[in-house]
């Protein structure tokens, strides 16, 4: 660490930064860089001051054009901050607020370290979960334990707020985003909301609903607050339309009452209060057609009335709601995307230019100074394999230009193993844990292993194997008097079979490669949680888990969808979408624990007192005074299901806001809601109809939309051009001169003991949503890199950048 800091502590910094995210010179006092936590990161570091380390390249011309300029006190230091700028482009974080000072340094080194992003994020989502040990609770704890916790998590986000009071330099500039007034009002709610809990500590905390916005507004659960922010657009979007909606029902309301209230058996229009709830309920189609038959068996005509109603409102009003919502995704989408696209890459060319202030090309000293300060995880290896990735050009002594340091973060997720025939032919090049292997007579077994492996004839096998296995499933099932947690002699053939597949893979293909591949993965998974189950059934006797276990085998039928190209597109696409669509269900999720904490707060032990004294129709009248409604009455020995659906803690609140939404029957669940508490329940159902189902849903469906429409086409495209085996996987080669490898690799790495002149390595991605929609905007983003501008207005083209520096 004391290598790290610089030789002059007097020495100011020269640089300071405009609303605009452009850097003025202004006067700043000088500030120590990042402390690594990794004993091998401040090793790697220990040459950083090295004097003349970053003059590669100077001899090319005049630098980049660019307004402004760091002038440091080391090499260290201006590595720092060009990492610090790959962190904000990253993140998200406005430029302006670039740590200037050695305080705003200090308080960003501890926000954005790796122990504090994990600390932050789960300390967010403890403080959501504080509601299962709260009452009304799920687990009956002591009320001084959630208390003490909450105390903890609440002070933990103050202190946050603190460092980034600190970070950004002054209570103006951190309350100049809004979400930072939300940050603090929240916490004033909380601490206002403690007084009334010790005044009465019965109170059920109406204001626990404020919670998931410390979740959201975590660094690392960037993802869900962006989509929180979407569906709250939404809902402002297609608020009109849900008022139209509302206009129309109440429409039909007057017509119904006054069409239909005359009729001594129709229970459905008999106030107009009771003809709005019926045709509320009819537009989810929940009662439908119940609704109608008292009106069709008085009149022939009647049915005419529904019919209007349900084709206008169900099939157009609904509907527009949807393509408002989709309109509203897609331009929000790419809207969206060219922000964050253009964000990065003013980023990455801050960090460029700080980094290199009088070069054009970065070397590869200054890369892995960079690289260390930002991610000291990152090891001497993968940022040589990262350099080269990025090197266009490997022949060229000048190092990396800014438009092949444009791709860095394209590269950031990548995982590099060795190609082991581009290396040596296909001789076999073993992992170290069968090193042993080598030589010898094992050679041979080795090479057929790995030809085996690699065979797409050998994979077809097993999927011969897998329907086979689906057929004896299906052929068991339909047995009389089978059970799936009988001992199966056939079952355990095909596990074994799938152990010599997975052990053939190990030895052929090695376990880094093996693992490379998500179809692989799966496979381990499921052989070996079938394996473990079927052990534990073997121990303890018959039980549920040989069910478990014949489920989790059955899970590999899953790899028959491979057999067909239109399967693996379709899963190919669910799996790029799946990240994005894990943090919408995670909105989903803060949306249900708002309205479970406000339906909580209403309905606790309502329902469930209803159906007690409900026993006894004659003593109900407590609690319910209209009766609790034939669902949830407990009727002798004969159970009412329906008492499950209620608020009494967050589990059961959680699986009545997901009965909900499924929509079946869930004006039963309202209707018992209102027997057991007043008419005004209602409000609380259809609020949650009109957003979580009309809005919430709908975006999440116009996520899936967006995503088939844009992505599935190429995903069919690449699927095609790259085959059977590799439609999951970006693959990037590159080649590591012996030599260089020799001077950056720890030497006891088995990878230089090959003998081979050039290491050539396989650059693995997973498909990434992200890569899949800069393909798909191709012709919009040369359009946005040609319309970029500095500070003062200057187009920076990189074409004619490169023209330029090839011209020099």
């Amino acid at each position: 660490v004391h290598a790290l800091r610089p030789r002059n502590r007097d020495a100011p910094l020269t640089s300071g930064m405009d609303e605009k995210g452009a850097l003025n010179q202004k006067l700043l006092e000088d500030s120590d860089p990042a402390v690594l936590p990794e004993s091998d990161a401040r090793s790697r570091a220990q040459s950083m001051d090295a004097p003349g380390s970053s003059e590669a390249g100077q001899s090319l011309g005049a630098p980049v054009d660019i307004s402004w300029q760091f002038a440091m006190n080391s090499d260290a230091d201006r590595a720092e901050h060009a990492a610090m700028f790959l962190r904000e482009a990253e993140l998200h974080s406005r430029f302006s607020q670039h740590p200037k000072t050695n305080a705003q340094k200090n308080a960003y080194r501890v926000l954005y370290s790796r122990w504090y992003l994990y600390l932050e994020f789960f300390t967010g989502l403890f403080l959501v979960l504080l509601a299962v040990f709260e009452k009304p609770a799920v687990w009956d704890v002591s009320l001084a334990v959630p208390g003490v916790l909450e105390c903890l998590c609440v002070l933990f986000f103050i202190h946050n707020v603190y460092l980034h009071y600190k970070r950004v330099g002054g209570w103006e500039q951190y309350f100049s985003s809004f979400g930072r007034y939300i940050t603090v009002f929240a916490l004033v709610i909380i601490i206002c909301d403690w007084f009334v809990l010790i005044v009465d500590p019965n109170y059920t905390r109406v204001t626990r609903f404020v919670r998931p916005y410390f979740f959201a507004s975590t660094t690392l659960a960037l993802g869900v607050r962006r989509i929180l922010r979407q569906i709250m657009m939404s809902f402002v979007r297609v608020f009109d339309i849900i008022l139209m909606l509302l206009f129309y029902i109440l429409i039909f309301s007057v017509l119904g009452f006054y069409f239909f209230a005359e009729q001594s058996t129709n229970t459905y229009f008999e106030t107009f209060e009771q003809s709005f709830i019926s045709l509320f309920i009819l537009i989810t189609t929940a009662n439908y057609p119940d609704v109608m038959m008292p009106a069709f068996y008085h009149s022939k005509v009647a049915p005419l009335f529904f019919v209007v109603y349900l084709g206008f409102g169900l099939y157009f009003l609904l509907n527009v709601v949807l393509a408002v919502i989709y309109n509203q995704f897609n331009t929000s989408e790419k809207a969206t995307f060219k922000k964050l696209y253009l964000h990065r890459r003013e980023g990455i060319r801050f960090a460029f230019q700080v980094a290199v202030p009088e070069s054009r090309y970065m070397s590869y000293d200054v890369f892995q100074r960079v690289m260390v300060f930002y991610n000291p995880y990152l090891s001497n290896k993968n940022i040589l394999l990262m350099f080269y990735a990025l090197k266009k050009d490997p022949s060229t002594v000048y190092g990396l230009s800014l438009k092949e340091f444009y791709n860095i973060f394209e590269l950031l997720d990548l995982d590099f193993y060795l190609d082991a025939k581009e290396t040596k032919g296909w001789e076999f090049v073993p992992p170290a844990w069968h090193e042993v292997w080598c030589h010898g007579a094992m050679q041979p077994i080795l090479y057929y292993a790995r030809m085996i492996a690699n065979d797409i004839r050998f994979e077809y096998l097993m999927d011969l194997v897998i329907f086979i296995n689906m057929v004896v499933l299906v052929a068991k099932a339909v047995q009389e008097g089978y059970h799936p947690d009988t001992e199966d002699d056939i079952q355990y053939g095909f596990l074994a079979v799938y152990w010599v597949e997975m052990l053939f893979k190990f030895v052929g293909l090695g376990l880094k490669e093996y693992f490379a591949h998500g179809w692989n993965r799966f496979d381990c998974l499921v052989v070996t949680m079938s394996t473990l189950a079927v052990c534990v059934q073997a121990g303890v006797g018959s039980s549920p888990l040989g069910v478990f276990g014949t489920f989790l085998r059955s899970g590999r039928l899953l790899r028959l969808f491979r057999l067909r190209q239109m399967f693996r597109d379709v899963l190919t696409t669910i799996a790029v979408t799946l990240p994005k669509m894990l943090r919408f269900i995670a909105a989903l999720l803060c949306v249900y624990y708002f309205f479970a904490i406000i339906g909580m707060a209403a309905f606790n032990n309502t329902v469930t007192r209803c159906t007690q004294n409900c026993t006894n129709v004659s003593n109900s009248t407590q609690y319910c005074v209209s009766g609790c409604g034939s669902e949830y009455t407990t009727l002798g020995s004969s159970p009412g299901y329906y008492e499950l659906n209620n608020f009494d803690n967050l589990f059961y609140a959680y699986l009545t806001l997901f009965e909900l939404m499924v929509v079946n029957n869930w004006y039963v669940i309202m209707e018992g809601h209102v027997a057991a508490t007043t008419r005004a329940a209602r409000v609380f159902f259809f609020l949650y109809y009109l957003f979580n189902v009309i809005v919430v849903c709908n975006v999440i469906i116009a996520f899936i939309l967006e995503g088939f429409q844009s992505i599935f086409p190429i995903i069919q495209e690449q699927g095609r051009a790259r085959g059977r085996a590799k439609a999951f996987v970006l693959y990037q080669k590159v080649g590591i001169p012996i030599q260089v490898a020799q001077s950056a690799y720890d030497p006891d790495d088995d990878e230089l003991k090959i003998g081979a002149s050039t290491l050539f390595y396989k650059a693995a991605r997973f498909t990434q949503r992200e890569a899949i929609m800069a393909n798909l905007y191709g012709d919009e983003i040369k359009e946005w890199q040609e319309s970029e501008t500095d500070s003062n207005g200057n187009f920076l083209n990189d074409t004619a950048s490169m023209a330029s520096q090839s011209t020099a």
